[in-house]
């Protein structure tokens, strides 16, 4: 996305209007989406998740982390790959998703959208992907 909107303005607007909208996109962006993924878990049907152990930080007891999620079969949106960006509340058990980019294919590949998350806090749903995901980084120190 920042490729295409860099694009737009250099093809719209002045040379040193452009640096200046470049500087300030990319100081606001979400960290980048880091290829360093570690399957944690494999479930019977085939799904998987993996983790960006890169990407995880902590403060207090948030920890923020990229987490791919892979089907073998695709949902009802035509996707077999999320990738996220969440916050995990390991003193409430709850989470909220950040980022969200959809996939039409395994591992990242073939994007069919992306968007900031509604960024609202969640239960963690027991037997859950996400409450594995709690507990693979909750307990991590």
């Amino acid at each position: 996305m920042f490729v295409v909107l860099s694009e737009f303005f250099m093809s719209t607007y002045p040379r040193y209007l452009c640096s200046i909208v470049s500087l300030l996109m990319s100081a606001t962006a979400l960290p980048a989406v880091a290829a360093a993924f570690s399957e944690v878990y494999v479930a019977p049907s085939g799904e998987t998740i993996a983790i960006d152990r890169e990407s995880l930080s902590r403060r207090d007891e948030v920890v923020t982390l990229w987490f791919r999620n892979d089907r073998q079969m695709p949902d009802e949106q035509g996707a077999r790959s999320r990738t996220v960006y969440a916050d995990y509340d390991c003193a409430s058990r709850r989470w909220r998703p950040l980022f969200i980019a959809i996939f039409r294919e395994t591992q990242g590949r073939d994007r069919i959208a992306a968007a900031d998350a509604d960024a609202k806090w969640r239960p963690l749903i027991p037997g859950s992907n996400g409450e594995f995901i709690f507990t693979v980084v909750c307990t991590t120190r």
